[in-house]
């Protein structure tokens, strides 16, 4: 690694980040390490898949099948009472 030296920092400005650096946990020169690999660095990306994708992923990853998730379906409208197709109740709905 290398060093950097920073003239003329407000003391304002030095007081917060060691403030800051404290309450992380850390030194004045780790925070300031991480503020500038923050504003520097590429943000981790982001998965542009839905949660449907990543379920249905999931879902083949436990091979699970369409049988499976009907055995499910059967078995939650045996549980709740298969005439009662309504959504569950809500607030005060009850």
């Amino acid at each position: 690694m290398t060093d950097i030296l920073i003239r003329n920092v407000d003391p304002n400005v030095r007081a917060r980040l060691k403030s800051r650096a404290a309450e992380r946990g850390t030194s004045l020169s780790a925070e300031i390490n991480a503020i500038l690999a923050d504003a520097v660095l590429p943000a981790q990306p982001v998965s542009s898949t839905g949660v449907g994708t990543w379920l249905a992923g999931l879902a083949a990853a436990a091979d699970l099948t369409a049988l499976d998730f009907a055995a499910v379906e059967t078995a939650w409208a045996t549980e709740r009472g298969a005439a009662d197709d309504r959504p569950p109740p809500f607030g005060d709905e009850r």
